[in-house]
């Protein structure tokens, strides 16, 4: 009994000196290093769990029941000061993901119809230069492929406004954690890089009834410049998102596998149209 009972003590004691640790050290800041105590004071931790986590660490490892004491107020805390304040921001700070990627994607928008209108004018230009005399046959001046010189303040605004919305999901997400748990989820919905028509998503995905990226390169290109903002920002975020879609295909897979198994009638296997893959392999 003894043995666990210190057992239980050095894992509450490691519990609360890595809490303690942890907490103060992500404000502290400065040339000069300030003390536990005072750090833990400006966060709102009482003094008695700094006394806590001296003991631990310097002098004795403090009793079960102090232990307990101990890491029940340090979770009540955390509930109150981090858990329940997050669920009440939540819902803001999805509406304002949403807002922020919308505002993009009608950049986007806009951005494509200038290139579009940019290659009409440019194809409209061409002159064809009548034949003359001891000339056979017509011949056509083809327009040097410059940008139109009206649209170029245009287009540098439209830029520089898609980096700004792109900065500001950034900043609302602020961690890899958040991006993952929030953004990700998000982009993978119907309306953002998931076409809301369904005559756009590959028909070989369909049947599964997995919301998947439209494999149109033009809707693969208006998302390239998100994904590879983020991936800059968040080193790794590329990977997370395929494997959050690796992981819905799996679960919706499974259950209709597992009935298929016990079914005589036999296995359909769905594959992805190779088109699809390479355009997501080049994109990502």
């Amino acid at each position: 009994v003894g043995g666990t009972s210190q057992a239980i003590r050095l894992m509450y004691a490691m519990s609360v000196v890595r809490f303690v640790n942890g907490m103060v050290d992500s404000v502290q800041k400065g040339v000069h290093a300030r003390s536990v105590s005072a750090l833990a004071n400006e966060l709102g931790l009482p003094e008695w769990v700094v006394d806590f986590r001296h003991d631990a660490t310097h002098t004795a490892l403090p009793t079960l029941a102090s232990c307990r004491m101990t890491g029940k107020f340090i979770l009540e805390w955390l509930r109150f000061r981090y858990w329940e304040t997050q669920a009440r921001y939540e819902p803001e700070l999805q509406a304002l993901l949403k807002a922020a990627l919308k505002h993009y994607t009608s950049i986007e928008v806009q951005l494509s119809a200038l290139s579009d209108a940019e290659a009409v004018t440019m194809a409209t230009s061409s002159q064809t230069v009548p034949a003359g005399k001891g000339k056979k046959k017509a011949k056509t001046v083809k327009p040097t492929k410059k940008p139109i010189a009206s649209n170029t303040a245009s287009v540098r605004a439209l830029f520089e406004d898609r980096t700004a919305a792109l900065d500001e999901v950034v900043r609302l997400c602020g961690s890899r954690g958040v991006a993952c748990e929030m953004l990700i989820p998000m982009l993978l919905k119907t309306g953002m890089m998931v076409p809301v028509d369904k005559r756009m998503r590959p028909a070989s995905l369909l049947g599964l009834g997995v919301e998947c990226i439209d494999a149109d390169p033009k809707n693969l290109r208006a998302w390239s410049a998100a994904l590879g903002h983020f991936e800059r920002a968040w080193p790794g975020f590329l990977s997370d998102m395929l494997s959050t879609m690796v992981s819905t295909l799996a679960a919706v897979s499974q259950p209709a596998a597992t009935h298929a198994s016990e079914s005589p009638v036999d296995v359909v296997t769905v594959h992805p149209s190779p088109s699809r893959l390479r355009s997501i392999g080049e994109l990502l």
